[in-house]
């Protein structure tokens, strides 16, 4: 758990908006917290970093991985991304399949200049797929 962890970014992030001896004395009450007191409308970001996180933990994990989870919680502002990452893209899909919220769309690419050469033809000619 991070807030047990000595030093984790978590306990400065939250330490002057959270009472972090509460929560580490008082289980049932964070439980409460999560279960039934938070509103998973107001959580949208931790709500799919959380799907993210949950899904990468059935895949292979490469270098990439945890970036993937910081990446996805800026979907929820974009319409589209595009990528040469095969396993963001896939993962993306699945998320998207059962999110509560509208996250962007995901389209592969190939990797290198080739990808980005397609990606500036339909960019310059949207029509044209």
């Amino acid at each position: 758990m991070a807030l047990a962890t000595q030093g984790h970014p978590y306990i400065d992030w939250l330490s002057d908006e959270v009472d972090l001896d509460r929560i580490r004395t008082d289980h049932a009450a964070w439980a409460r917290f999560w279960f039934i007191d938070a509103d998973l409308k107001a959580m949208p970001r931790f709500w799919v970093r959380w799907a993210f996180e949950h899904v990468q933990q059935f895949r292979r994990v490469t270098d990439g991985t945890p970036g993937d989870a910081q990446i996805a919680t800026y979907l929820l502002d974009a319409d589209v991304v595009v990528s040469a990452d095969k396993g963001l893209i896939q993962i993306l899909d699945r998320v998207r399949g059962s999110c509560p919220f509208r996250l962007a769309e995901g389209h592969l690419l190939e990797a290198g200049r080739p990808g980005v050469d397609a990606l500036l033809q339909q960019l310059r000619h949207p029509s044209d797929t």
